[in-house]
């Protein structure tokens, strides 16, 4: 008989936790300070080149603001570092710091060994037909719309998005503002009022410090 669709996705859901919960249960016995979400962030900022906030959102499937308070929080610990791009000042890019680096790698082989542990009791042919499996998945999850799709119309909305540049200039200030499909939007106003740095943040040039991010969705 096969397995019904309600214990399927408890039982991927279940096991998802449970590795979760023995990577970082690994580290930690195993003395290393990162946690297992801290570690995937600092490997993506390292294995991407000039990564931006965007990218950290993107890699862990989290809003903008999310990911931009998390970075926050590894620059404090020293982990990261934020730099302004040599080429838009508007733009920061990423970088681990040397600790960050150190942390990373040590993180690297005791994950590695759990990992191995883990799937150790499948077979190469069960490994690859899991595999495909989960892909399957994620592919009828992906939110892009499908062909035939009847998704309605699309908008931009900020929700309460600030921005405060290196060096205290606050560009944008507590922002709301939901733009329709098909309407025309001008912004207007003195240089330095943040015309621009909102329109970098559609394109996910800039990220903001607060609020939930520029989302572009369909309506329902």
């Amino acid at each position: 008989m096969a397995t019904n669709t309600s214990s399927l996705f408890t039982a991927l859901v279940g096991a998802e936790l449970r590795v979760w919960n023995s990577l970082e249960a690994a580290l930690t016995e195993a003395g290393n300070p990162l946690s297992l979400g801290r570690f995937l962030v600092l490997r993506t900022v390292r294995d991407t080149r000039a990564c931006r906030i965007q990218e950290v959102a993107e890699s862990q499937g989290i809003t903008l603001g999310a990911a931009s308070r998390l970075v926050d929080r590894l620059r404090r610990d020293g982990l990261l570092h934020r730099t302004p791009c040599e080429h838009d000042r508007r733009a920061i890019i990423l970088t681990v710091t040397d600790a960050g680096i150190d942390h990373l790698a040590s993180a690297e082989t005791i994950i590695a060994a759990e990992q191995d542990r883990l799937f150790a009791p499948l077979s190469p042919n069960q490994r690859d037909s899991f595999a495909r499996a989960l892909t399957l998945i994620a592919e009828a999850s992906d939110p892009a719309p499908q062909r035939g799709s009847t998704q309605g119309p699309r908008m931009i909305r900020f929700d309460h998005v600030s921005k405060t540049y290196p060096g205290g200039t606050r560009a944008v200030d507590d922002f709301s503002l939901t733009i329709e499909q098909g309407s025309t939007t001008v912004f207007l106003g003195t240089s330095g009022c943040g015309k621009t740095t909102l329109m970098r943040m559609v394109n996910a040039m800039v990220a903001p410090d607060l609020g939930h991010g520029v989302r572009a969705r369909a309506k329902t």
